[in-house]
């Protein structure tokens, strides 16, 4: 019998197909099982730096309207702001100098972007560490905050955002001018963010982005549309970026009394690398598998049909020792081979008898 035609490798072949019908579906269920589990890791991290990110926001709005608050009881600021008024104010050019002195000592830098005294109708008196001065504060809250207290407020202006904290400037309980302290949402605030939080910070509102982290070339890889949809449904929004090895979260967010989108994105190349690492890990071991698999079933099935050709060779020799045969194998793997000298046997003892 020729080696190929044995029952062997049949046997080696289910054994084999076996194991491999085996190892391919869960090769395949490990993997989708450990991406959506690294995903649900990588959404529940982008998750929480919004919430983060959120918060510090709000106490962005916080702490301005505070330091509105202190500021508007600064008596040096209130003295120098009715000096300026009581040396002529703007139609007399009156003396700036004592406010300027005043605000320009004033450490609240780390914490804010402007500090600004306007008078009654808002005209600029002062900008801390600017000589931008005269012109007509744009946005609004100046005259919101002359009607009552310190108020918080989120308004635009020449196209820019910011977070306002109002105050009217009292003197001897009657308004003298109004103390405003700003922080600006700006690509610089988003930069700010994202070095903190080790994540792309962009905010947007339906008419498009108003400042992010991103470098400009990257922003068009922002989906307006579904920042359009958060906003809208005032529900949050996921996006993968596989190609970018990226994922985003796009969620609402209320500061003060403005509406915009949230938009946090995390870099996804180390749990992409890891599942590249596992799936090549799992791979190489269901590979070495195979193998072993291999070899143990070739041993077990030659181990099989040992015994087959052992009794098929007894067969032949109790035959040729009747009936002096020779024996040609058929075409067939052990088991044929083994009937078909049988067969012979048997034919040669009956015929051993007869005789």
């Amino acid at each position: 019998m020729r080696l190929y035609r044995s029952l062997a490798y049949p046997i080696i072949g289910l054994i084999v197909l076996a194991v491999f019908g085996t190892a391919v579906p869960l090769y395949y269920i490990q993997g989708r099982v450990l991406k959506a589990t690294l995903r649900a890791a990588e959404w529940a991290r982008v998750e929480s730096h919004h919430n983060i990110i959120k918060s510090n926001i709000t106490e962005v709005g916080e702490r301005a309207l505070s330091f509105v608050k202190v500021l508007k009881d600064h008596d040096s600021l209130r003295n120098a702001t009715a000096y300026f008024l009581n040396s002529g104010g703007f139609e007399a050019n009156g003396d700036r100098g004592p406010l300027r002195k005043v605000m320009d000592n004033l450490s609240l830098w780390e914490h804010v972007d402007e500090i600004i005294v306007t008078d009654l109708e808002g005209r600029v008196i002062s900008r801390a560490r600017s000589q931008e001065e005269g012109d007509i504060l744009s946005g609004w809250g100046v005259a919101e905050a002359l009607a009552g207290e310190a108020i918080l407020v989120t308004t635009s202006y020449n196209g820019k955002w910011e977070i306002r904290g109002v105050s009217p400037l009292l003197m001897d309980n009657q308004p003298i001018g109004v103390i405003v302290v700003a922080s600006r949402i700006d690509d610089n605030f988003t930069s700010k963010l994202s070095y903190a939080f080790s994540c792309s910070v962009s905010l947007g509102n339906l008419k498009g982005i108003i400042a992010s982290s991103l470098p400009r070339k990257q922003r068009s890889d922002i989906d307006i549309d579904l920042m359009v949809q958060a906003l809208r449904e005032n529900t949050a929004k996921r996006k993968d970026y596989p190609d970018l090895s990226k994922t985003a979260y796009y969620a609402p967010l209320q500061a003060v009394d403005e509406i915009f989108c949230l938009i946090v994105e995390t870099d996804t190349n180390a749990s992409d690398a890891l599942l590249a690492r596992k799936r090549k890990e799992t791979f190489v071991f269901s590979f070495l598998i195979l193998i072993i698999t291999s070899i143990l079933a070739a041993a077990f099935a030659f181990k099989l049909i040992k015994p087959i050709r052992k009794l098929k060779a007894k067969a032949e020799a109790i035959t040729r020792d009747i009936a002096v045969e020779q024996f040609e194998d058929v075409k067939g793997n052990e088991v044929e081979n083994l009937v078909h000298v049988f067969d012979s046997m048997v034919e040669a003892i009956n015929r051993h008898i007869a005789e």
